[in-house]
């Protein structure tokens, strides 16, 4: 059964109660960090859920009370309100996978700031949670595309890597394809101004084509003067990630004091290169 048959499946079988948390998030497209399998559910005002309502089931009735202003409808389903159920995946899955989820909704409305969903974030009835939310907030950043950008970042930073003092996702640069047109590009995420970070999620090729022009881009780059990291989710749960990460900034510093600094002679004859250019160009 697909997630959203299951989260819609559960909703008719209920009459007053709001889908909430991750299937929530699933409802109105946004990314989740795992498959929804059981479907979080909160009664409206300060009503609790029977005992009879509490078994082993695909719903999960939460208790807590739930403002009628964060009860809103999406696609005809009863769903919390954005910042409710950022909040549920934070108290009831952790505040990794409530990063993943606010990062996406981050994503597609970019002009919400952190300001903002703190201000929102007081809107919320005082539960246990609310401190770790607002970490959640802060934390949080509006360039993570996919669930993978989200966790690969959130890794390189837990990671506390020696000489890592950037990270900013989706930078944008601007290439040339094999015909010579004007292409837009972006970067997943560049670490320290240098280091491209490419996280290809299971699915992103669907094509050679695709293939190629990720080559592409990634042949421009290199030419830049950027290193290209690759990594999927195995790299990122492995901790192959925040290795490779490490070891492009040890060689950077080492670079930085290299050795055999000083071993560059002077040109052999200043300007030869430069005028020979012009019959040697088509070669």
């Amino acid at each position: 059964m697909g997630e959203l048959e299951l989260i819609r499946g559960v909703a008719a079988r209920t009459r007053s109660a709001v889908v909430t948390g991750p299937a929530a998030a699933k409802v109105r497209g946004l990314q989740t960090l795992d498959r929804v399998e059981r479907v979080d559910l909160l009664l409206p005002g300060a009503a609790r859920a029977s005992a009879a309502c509490r078994g082993p089931q695909p719903a999960v009735y939460r208790s807590g009370y739930l403002a009628p202003e964060h009860v809103v409808e999406h696609e005809g389903l009863r769903v919390t309100s954005t910042i409710q159920m950022a909040f549920d995946t934070s108290r009831y899955h952790g505040p990794h996978a409530a990063l993943v989820v606010l990062e996406s909704a981050r994503f597609r409305r970019p002009e919400v700031g952190e300001a903002d969903l703190l201000e929102l974030a007081n809107t919320l009835p005082r539960a246990k949670g609310t401190k770790m939310f607002r970490k959640v907030i802060e934390h949080s950043a509006a360039t993570s595309q996919t669930a993978l950008e989200t966790v690969g970042r959130h890794a390189l930073i837990e990671a506390r890597i020696p000489g890592l003092h950037s990270i900013r996702g989706q930078v944008g640069f601007e290439y040339y394809d094999l015909g010579r047109t004007l292409r837009r590009g972006r970067m997943d995420l560049l670490v320290n101004g240098f280091i491209c970070v490419e996280l290809d999620g299971r699915g992103k090729y669907t094509s050679d084509e695709v293939t190629f022009e990720e080559r592409m881009r990634e042949k421009f780059l290199l030419n830049q003067g950027y290193l290209v990291l690759r990594a999927g989710w195995a790299d990122v749960w492995g901790g192959a990630l925040e290795a490779r990460v490490a070891s492009a900034i040890r060689r950077m510093r080492f670079l930085g004091n290299d050795p055999f600094a000083g071993n560059v002679p002077a040109p052999l004859n200043d300007g030869e290169i430069q005028r020979r250019r012009p019959f040697y160009a088509g070669h």
